[in-house]
């Protein structure tokens, strides 16, 4: 037998031997040793707070009742409006199309689609006036309310009054003087916006400093605030002079000179009174506590054993 073969045949029967034993082991652990299975540890069952719950946690019992009751008329209106598209669909599609009856559909939807922005509108606006109480007590969110009322005439009228700006600018004739008439009261009704946005901003401003600081020191605040608007108002009414002096066709170095030095003037004032007021505000707040300084580390190893000298 050649070397090449008795490898072979050597190789093929040690193949053999060892997965026949590895079958018999096998067969002795599966038959041996008992499968165990997972232990499972069941998931902790978690209670979902219930919208009533919620709701009347954060605005009360009463208000809770009032907002679910809006919040379910406005998923009527949904629902209504998912099965009147429906309808409208099914008319769109069929053989004879009847455009009366279609378009009585199209009337209904738009009237839906009215009273469903309404009732949104209405819900928004009652949870903002409800979390405005929470935050700020009845008496002051009341006349944040009737601020924000307010604004909101004078938007409703601006939207109006372009429509009429519009409407004026597209007709075939031009009335320019009306026009021009228009296009001032818009002017004029920007300007008041304007006043009224900023001072519902700073009304809500002063009543975060008097929840935070109280009323004695939110007074300081405030009138140091207003102080500051002072100076600033100042500051831009000068450079405007500032701009018209240097681009007069002949400049009065003289006069112009004394501008500058006012602007400098008000300029370092107005860095004095932000400095105070930042400083007044931060004497307020508590400073936090300095972090204990971590102990050093003590060098706690043991000294090698010293060996005698025979």
């Amino acid at each position: 037998m050649s070397i090449k073969r008795y490898v072979s045949a050597a190789l093929t029967t040690t193949l053999l031997v060892s997965v026949t034993f590895c079958s018999f082991a096998t067969d002795a652990i599966s038959t041996t040793v008992p499968s165990t299975k997972p232990s499972t540890t069941p998931a902790p069952v978690i209670k979902a707070e219930s919208e009533v719950d919620r709701l009347t946690k954060e605005f009360g019992a009463e208000a809770a009742l009032i907002i679910i009751a809006a919040q379910n008329e406005i998923k009527t209106i949904h629902t209504s409006l998912d099965s009147l598209r429906k309808d409208i669909k099914a008319a769109k599609e069929a053989e004879e199309v009847d455009e009366a009856a279609l378009s009585a559909l199209l009337e209904k939807e738009k009237a839906l689609q009215a009273d469903l922005k309404t009732k949104e509108d209405a819900l928004r606006i009652l949870r903002d006036d409800l979390k405005l109480k929470a935050e700020f007590g009845a008496e002051a969110a009341a006349k944040i309310i009737a601020s924000k009322d307010e604004i909101s005439v004078v938007r409703s009228s601006l939207d109006s009054l372009r429509k009429d700006i519009k409407a004026a600018k597209e007709a075939e004739e031009v009335d320019e003087a009306a026009l021009s008439a228009l296009l001032e009261k818009e002017k004029a009704l920007q300007a008041d916006l304007k006043t009224k946005e900023d001072a519902l901003r700073i009304l809500r401003d002063n009543l975060k400093l008097k929840a935070e600081f109280g009323a004695e020191a939110a007074a300081k605040i405030i009138a140091s605030k207003d102080e500051i608007s002072v100076v600033r108002s100042s500051l831009d009414s000068l450079r405007k002079d500032i701009k018209a002096a240097k681009e007069a066709e002949e400049v009065d170095e003289t006069a112009l000179a004394a501008l500058l030095e006012k602007e400098e003037a008000l300029v370092s004032d107005l860095a004095t009174k932000e400095k105070a007021l930042k400083d007044y505000i931060k004497s307020l707040r508590p400073t936090p506590p300095t972090p204990p300084t971590p102990p050093t580390p003590t060098n706690t190893a043991t000294p090698a054993p010293t060996t005698s000298a025979n």
